[in-house]
């Protein structure tokens, strides 16, 4: 939902999405031994899964202006 509603809100502003740079991550500042799941899953959760989604949404826009 977050994904989708950036692209929305840039697409208002700025026109169609021509470009993307996936270049948001965190880290949890600890020791590897200090590191609880929790941090850890926030972590992967916004370093691979939301690259992952943005460079998902941002293939199927090129896709679809490819075909159409």
């Amino acid at each position: 939902e977050s994904v989708e509603a950036a692209f929305t809100l840039v697409e208002k502003r700025s026109g169609a999405v021509k470009l993307l740079v996936n270049a948001a991550g965190i880290n949890a500042r600890k020791a590897a031994l200090d590191v609880d799941p929790g941090i850890w899953e926030r972590v992967i959760g916004i370093n691979l899964t939301g690259t992952f989604r943005c460079a998902q949404r941002m293939a199927r826009q090129l896709k679809i202006e490819e075909v159409g």
